[in-house]
């Protein structure tokens, strides 16, 4: 009975199976390695002719004194896999192999790399460096994840590890296991360890295992930075050091990260209008910048934008008063739409007298609106509310409303419309005595 040679008829297989014969010796005893071993990476297989009823293993201990088997695993039947699991990946190790009417051969497993250390970038989570024991071939890794198994293996330069970054994670990382294309005997055989043993084993390379594995950290983003919405101004405060973009309804294709605005060492405090532009409604995302080779960007903060109301366009604007038949009160318009302000003169005046001191403007609109009277403080005027202005500081000054913000109801600050001008009536004479 043999173990059965798969590669039996190629020339290779014959020389082998000739040398290791020799004259004299019974043929039928000959054992062929290169037809009967299986090596994966991970297990040992082990194949005999059909009628073997048993294969018989052992991990031999192999020194400068020579070979020495403790005991024997004895497999029934005529195929046996072999559990490698608890074999030290980083010496050489010798599965001794026969079968009853065989002399035991030695399968070598070569140690793999004893140094296993990878560098990984914490801003891109890729790894930049890999280093291994001299020697070995640190070309490509496997890596899995704390609760997977190990995939294919690749450059080391290959792998993007940044989709673990939201999370963090533990990931571990080996040199691959290696596998001779053909099996083929050393030139020298080992002999026994025991004295006055004469046996000599024939040894076959097989390749290596995995390398001892290596653990690497991938750091867990930071949550997005604060951001605030400055509702009385219609204005977003961004901190500095951020990038910031904007998801706007109706947009064909998002702004890549890289593309975002930065805000540099200086804090942004955009405008909601200018945020949105023409858009209805959008998503202010905001986020830290990286710190390039130390720190990856944050996760980014979301922030819902809905575009400030308008009241009128800068182009439709009416000056105040409409005519010239309006002296002393009027209502602000805008393209034949009141705005909901009405506007008035104090008249100090006695006796006939028109003296036009100052001017007075009403909400009339019921919900609360933002006045501005030429460079004068803008004033929020809630219903029926009113804004006095004398008239040194308002004649002829141009007058801006918008729907004013709230912050409690998380309306922003509308779009300032250019509303109308003051014009003061003159003042009349009193009549002489």
């Amino acid at each position: 009975m043999r173990i059965k040679r798969v590669l039996q008829g190629t020339a290779l297989t014959a020389l082998a199976a000739a040398a290791w014969m020799g004259a004299g010796s019974d043929a039928s005893a000959a054992v062929n390695p290169t037809g009967g071993v299986t090596f994966d990476g991970t297990s040992l297989k082990i194949t005999a002719e059909a009628n073997d009823l048993e294969i018989m293993t052992s991990v031999a201990s192999v020194s400068t004194k020579g070979v020495k088997i403790s005991s024997w695993d004895v497999y029934e039947g005529h195929t046996a896999t072999v559990d490698l699991s608890k074999l030290n990946v980083t010496k050489d190790n010798y599965i001794a192999v026969k079968t009853d009417d065989a002399d035991a051969f030695l399968v070598k497993i070569s140690a793999a790399t004893k140094k296993t250390k990878a560098t990984v970038d914490k801003e891109t989570a890729k790894i930049t460096k890999l280093e291994v024991t001299e020697g070995a071939d640190g070309s490509k890794i496997q890596v899995r994840t704390a609760l997977g198994s190990y995939g294919d293996a690749d450059a080391f330069g290959n792998f993007d590890f940044s989709n673990y970054q939201y999370q963090g994670a533990s990931l571990y990382v080996r040199i691959p296991a290696t596998k001779k294309e053909t099996i083929t005997a050393e030139a020298t055989d080992l002999g026994s360890a025991v004295r006055g043993d004469e046996t000599k084993y024939k040894v076959y390379e097989v390749g290596t295992l995995p390398g001892k594995e290596a653990k690497i950290s991938i750091a867990k983003q930071a949550n997005g930075p604060k951001v605030s919405i400055d509702y009385l101004k219609g204005t977003v405060s961004i901190p500095k050091k951020a990038k910031y973009r904007v998801v706007k309804e109706g947009d064909a294709a998002l702004v890549a990260s890289d593309d975002a605005i930065a805000t540099g060492d200086n804090k942004a405090t955009p405008s909601v209008d200018e945020l949105l532009g023409s858009a209805a409604k959008g998503v202010l995302e905001v986020r830290t910048a990286a710190n390039p080779g130390k720190k990856c960007a944050s996760k980014w903060t979301r922030v819902e934008l809905i575009a400030p109301a308008v009241l009128a366009a800068d182009t439709d604007t009416v000056a105040f008063p409409a005519s010239a038949g309006i002296t002393t009160k009027g209502t602000i318009v805008a393209s034949g739409t009141s705005i909901g302000a009405d506007v008035s003169f104090t008249d100090a005046g006695k006796k006939g007298a028109h003296k036009y001191t100052e001017v007075v403007i009403t909400n009339t609109k019921g919900t609360s609106i933002e006045v501005q009277v030429g460079d004068e403080k803008a004033k929020i005027l809630r219903e029926n509310a009113t804004l006095k202005v004398k008239k040194d500081k308002a004649n002829g000054k141009d007058v801006k409303v918008r729907i004013a913000g709230d912050k409690a109801n998380k309306v922003v600050a509308g779009v300032w419309a250019k509303a109308g001008t003051i014009t003061f009536p003159a003042d009349a004479e009193a009549p002489a005595n």
